[in-house]
């Protein structure tokens, strides 16, 4: 999927920290707590502080999500939808997408034919296309590059190696066990702010 289309004006696209070899997956919200009431961003803040102590710095993925797509039979009536009945805002964007800013995440409709293709999958095959993705992007291609090689030596399924895509960026797909599908992407038209945030304008 698009972590991003190649635009002046509007651009997108395991949250993994190492700690005495084990890997921990994870969604991180906003203020999202653990049971014991110890704030899980800073337990991966300090996972991920370990792991770069120990020279891992460039194939760990940060724990953030920075965009989520949905696969839609009808992209103008979907984005009405989230428009009137939501009361979200479409940010400008290419015809045959769209794109949310929902503050600092990007939410993204995506017709469904583009979004099985683009992950190497059909629509009307059992191949693993379930409607929807999630993007990770990263400030570089060198890093999707580290993340992709440590995601192999680790056993995971890549369903798509990082290559050049036509909007201008540079991504690839790997599964969970599950079958749920990432992309992880480089972006050179949005910008990945400081605290991971991604901005639609490119500052």
């Amino acid at each position: 999927m698009y972590a991003g289309l190649a635009c002046t004006n509007h651009p997108s696209g395991l949250l993994t920290a190492w700690c005495q070899e084990t890997v921990w997956f994870g969604l991180i919200g906003t203020g999202y707590q653990s049971e014991n009431g110890v704030a899980i961003g800073g337990q991966f803040q300090r996972l991920v502080s370990t792991a770069q102590e120990r020279g891992f710095k460039e194939e760990f993925m940060e724990p953030r999500i920075s965009l989520i797509t949905l696969g839609v039979a009808d992209l103008k009536c979907a984005v009405e939808f989230y428009e009137r009945v939501v009361g979200w805002k479409a940010a400008p964007s290419p015809p045959e997408i769209a794109f949310f800013d929902l503050n600092g995440v990007v939410f993204s409709l995506y017709p469904h034919n583009a979004l099985a293709k683009d992950m190497n999958a059909h629509v009307t095959k059992s191949d693993g296309y379930k409607g929807f993705a999630l993007a990770h992007n990263a400030r570089s291609r060198e890093e999707v590059d580290a993340i992709f090689a440590r995601l192999k030596r680790n056993g995971a399924t890549i369903i798509k190696e990082p290559e050049a895509v036509f909007w201008g960026g540079y991504s690839g797909y790997f599964s969970d066990p599950d079958g749920h599908r990432w992309e992880v992407a480089y972006n050179p038209f949005w910008t990945v702010r400081e605290d991971g945030r991604i901005s639609l304008s490119g500052r």
